[in-house]
């Protein structure tokens, strides 16, 4: 049985194309390909693999939380299902799918990965890796973190070389293909068509309205995530990790915001990026032995050891990205007037934030009421100019 074990590395699209496999489950199955169901409510991937075969300590924080039965029942019911749906349902391909496969390797019962593959009767096994960027990872994980926390990710890189090649050891007559989550090199830019165009050709179509009815652009502008930022520090001090409503609630408005006025993406500073980039020799080793080459990478310097040294740990957004002032004034002056964020002590954070940052009038068309509100929080209406 020919089976593609995709390890879904963070920041690489893996949601995504996980909410696109597990919607589009039965076209695939039309089509000899086994995309298992979990069979678990709202699971949408294969993560309570990592749960049957690591520790309890080694697990995930989301299945550590769990009670220790109700675990157990979950694990149970999704092993069930897999091995019943690997028996009856006809296909040529089967896809597993988890971010947690990658933790696999640093398990003290790592050969029972191995075995349970074999068992199921994969003779024939592929391990499919999204590599990303070490500076657009961190980027990347950094707006996510916002969301949950006050504290921007760590900027150590993550040792992709290190997955990849204990993955070589612990599966070596496997087949092991990298490919670059960036979308120059991806099809279409995105990577359900990439996948699906490389995997389940004929499924392609499925895959991708599946992935449009289901998932939209996570990323975060420059002032939003300043704006998160500094929600949480307000609001949630103490709270690190923890997802909080309000949070959530301010993150939606601030994509409509974005996306309402194009807002563009954020880029990291110069010096903040080559700190991530050139940190370490990976890019060669992923260049030399898997054909993944970063664009606009400088190799000659990591070739002549040049590598880059500590900077100090950055502690605020501002640190790593630039921030428009004028067009953070524009997104405060929109959050004051959304109803569902109109709140008195959103309106005195917002006022403090707007002093704080020193904050220009916005330069948007508003109407009466946002002028007013703008005025209260301290940003002056701009002046109107004859022609």
């Amino acid at each position: 049985m020919k089976t593609l074990i995709h390890i879904g590395l963070p920041k690489t699209g893996s949601t995504a194309l996980q909410h696109a496999l597990h919607d589009a489950q039965m076209d695939l199955r039309s089509q000899g390909i086994l995309y298992p169901d979990p069979t678990v409510p709202k699971a949408y991937n294969h993560g309570l693999l990592a749960a049957a075969m690591m520790t309890r300590d080694e697990l995930p924080r989301e299945y550590r939380f769990l009670e220790e039965s109700d675990l157990q029942e979950r694990t149970e019911v999704f092993l069930e299902g897999l091995r019943r749906q690997i028996r009856d349902v006809p296909h040529n391909l089967l896809i597993l799918s988890s971010e947690y496969l990658s933790r696999f390797y640093l398990s003290e019962n790592a050969e029972d990965f191995l075995k349970f593959f074999t068992d199921l009767g994969a003779d024939q096994i592929e391990i499919l890796v999204y590599i990303r960027r070490p500076s657009d990872y961190y980027l990347s994980a950094s707006q996510q973190r916002l969301r949950a926390s006050s504290q921007l990710s760590a900027q150590e890189p993550r040792d992709v070389c290190g997955v990849l090649e204990n993955f070589r050891t612990l599966f070596p007559a496997a087949d092991i293909t990298v490919r670059l989550f960036d979308r120059n090199s991806l099809e279409e830019g995105d990577v359900v068509a990439d996948f699906a165009s490389n995997y389940a050709p004929n499924c392609r179509a499925a895959l991708l309205t599946a992935a449009q009815a289901a998932w939209s652009n996570e990323s975060s502008s420059a002032e939003g995530m300043a704006l998160l930022q500094d929600y949480r520090r307000t609001f949630f001090p103490h709270d690190d990790d923890v997802f909080k409503s309000g949070s959530g609630r301010l993150f939606r408005l601030l994509q409509k915001i974005e996306k309402e006025h194009n807002v563009p993406r954020p880029r990291l500073k110069a010096e903040i990026r080559d700190s991530i980039d050139y940190s370490s020799p990976s890019p060669l080793i992923l260049r030399d032995s898997y054909g993944i080459e970063f664009r606009d990478f400088d190799y000659g310097r990591l070739e002549r050891g040049d590598f880059a040294g500590p900077i100090e740990t950055p502690s605020d957004v501002t640190d790593i990205v630039n921030v428009d002032r004028t067009r953070l004034a524009d997104m405060v002056g929109d959050l004051a007037k959304a109803k569902k964020f109109r709140s008195t002590e959103h309106t005195i954070w917002l006022q403090d934030f707007a002093k704080r940052f020193d904050l220009p009038a916005g330069q948007r068309k508003s109407n009466g009421i946002g002028y007013r509100i703008l005025s209260k929080l301290g940003i002056a209406r701009p002046k109107r100019t004859l022609n």
